[in-house]
């Protein structure tokens, strides 16, 4: 396999990079591993560098006594440049001082030739979760959702996006997650932009950022500390293309982004200006042609041609990223969301949310929470087939079987929910009666009384009668029922008897 392949789609397997002066290693890892894993492979340390800057890698096979560059100068400039890839030194010499060093300068981990095979997939498979677990991510922080969906659109493409209001309280936790890169928005932060970047760096202090703010922010800043080395200044208004061209020399295997935003041209970036200046109006082709000064099959055929989509989708997935910003920053409820997001009701934003993310607003918001405002993965390729499987003819239990969660029998989760309904764990606590049955139409208007989301037709769910005579509908498939409330209660003695029977 020649080195620096071009990267392979989504859902493709894990890439290893295999590093080491040996032809005959070399031949030996692409028999180990290959079955389960792409190999790409250097014969020095230079080679391995011009891979990583060309190509995005899960994890690194490093051999320590390299010709030229010393393998432990190879591993702190990859940390230096990715401190979330997994290093595993080989060697074939027992050097207990080395290999102290080698963990201490950020090695995953370290094995010696002659190797166990089996322990070397096993010491492959970890490095691979961990940077899962840790991918290359770009934070975006902004107070204003147009900043945010603007690069978030094009970001989305080529590494994970995270995004975050400017405040320190609501950034992930640096001892689980670190930013790749941070894209800092100035205004909107408690403190002036210039000291709330100086808090930046001390709470991730392998911090690489660029600063979107006006000059007169930076001059005001006494000590001068954002000429520093780790901190990239952009005078506002500016250029996107500028944007993405600064980003894409700060992360490894971004050339595709740099080659992508040099030839994005007047007209894409006029469009992006009118989206961001008017999502949340109602935008039509025929608007939106006529505020970039081109006729309707003209701008159609560029935005084809430039973004690979077309002109109306970019604009729904511009407004897609506001909605999924304000989930992440903000508590206000899904009506709220989708309003300020430009669509028409709760109900298309919940459709939309499920086709791009694979989570319906509020499951995503509750994995927020749970990953330290960390996105959580979206839906397998290969799970979530095309968006309109997703979106609309698959149901809340096929979306999480997809995901890989747990699903129950419709029949067990309707006699657990009366369960939780008796022993007053769930909304409007009291006399009740259980309508069991599906209704053939949901309007709009109808929404979920335990976490507030609408129910789409087609969704699974369970209508209540209370005696004060009010009704209420739960989805059976609803998160706040079965991960906010805790465990699911013991079948009740008479259940347990009709199973045995």
């Amino acid at each position: 396999m020649a080195d620096g392949d071009q990267a392979l789609p989504a859902g493709s397997r894990p890439v290893v990079l295999a590093v080491d002066d040996y032809p005959s290693m070399l031949e030996l890892l692409a028999v180990v591993l290959e079955p389960d894993y792409e190999l790409v492979t250097a014969t020095d340390g230079a080679a391995a560098l011009k891979v990583l800057a060309s190509r995005r890698v899960d994890a690194v096979l490093l051999d320590v006594l390299l010709p030229g560059m010393h393998g432990l100068d190879v591993l702190l400039t990859i940390k230096a440049l990715d401190p979330a890839l997994a290093v595993i030194l080989i060697s074939g010499l027992a050097d207990a001082p080395m290999i102290v060093r080698g963990m201490r300068f950020g090695a995953f981990d370290y094995v010696t030739k002659p190797f166990a095979e089996p322990h070397l997939r096993h010491l492959v498979a970890g490095a691979v979760k961990a940077r899962r677990a840790n991918p290359q991510t770009v934070l975006l922080i902004g107070a204003e959702p147009a900043f945010v969906a603007t690069l978030a659109v094009f970001l989305s493409r080529y590494v994970d996006v995270a995004t975050a209001a400017p405040s320190l309280g609501g950034l992930p936790d640096p001892l689980a997650r670190n930013p790749l890169v941070v894209v800092y928005h100035g205004g909107g932060a408690p403190d002036a932009p210039a000291d709330f970047i100086d808090r930046l760096h001390e709470r991730y202090p392998q911090l690489r950022l660029v600063a979107l703010m006006p000059r007169a922010d930076v001059a005001g800043h006494p000590d001068g500390r954002l000429a520093a080395t780790w901190c990239t200044f952009i005078g506002t208004p500016h250029r996107l293309d500028h944007v993405f061209q600064r980003i894409a020399t700060l992360v490894p295997g971004l050339h595709d982004l740099a080659a992508f935003s040099s030839r994005l041209g007047p007209y894409v970036l006029k469009l992006v200006e009118v989206v961001a200046r008017s999502y949340q109006s109602p935008l039509e082709a025929r608007g939106l042609a006529r505020a970039v000064g081109l006729s309707v099959d003209r701008l159609a055929h560029v935005v084809r041609a430039k973004l690979g989509a077309p002109l109306m989708d970019y604009v729904g997935r511009f407004r897609f990223e506001v909605a999924r910003h304000l989930v992440t920053v903000t508590d206000a409820t899904l009506d709220d969301v989708a309003t300020q997001a430009g669509f028409s009701s709760a109900s298309h934003l919940s459709r939309i949310f499920v086709q791009r993310s694979g989570f319906r607003p509020g499951n995503y918001r509750i994995q927020l929470r749970n990953r330290g405002s960390w996105p959580p993965p979206s839906l397998p390729a290969w799970a979530a087939g095309s968006a309109e499987q997703v979106g609309r003819r698959a149901g809340p239990r096929a979306r999480r079987r997809a995901q890989g969660e747990p699903t129950v029998a419709t029949g067990v989760r309707r006699g657990r929910i009366r369960e939780k309904l008796r022993a007053g764990t769930l909304p409007h606590p009291g006399q009740y009666r259980f309508i069991p049955r599906v209704r053939p139409s949901v309007s709009e208007a109808t929404t979920c009384a335990a976490c507030d989301e609408a129910i789409e037709q087609g969704d699974l769910m369970c209508d209540y009668l209370y005696t004060s005579g009010r009704g209420v509908t739960l989805h059976l498939e609803c998160s706040a029922l079965w991960e906010q409330q805790g465990q699911d209660p013991a079948p009740s003695p008479s259940r347990r008897r009709t199973r045995a029977r």
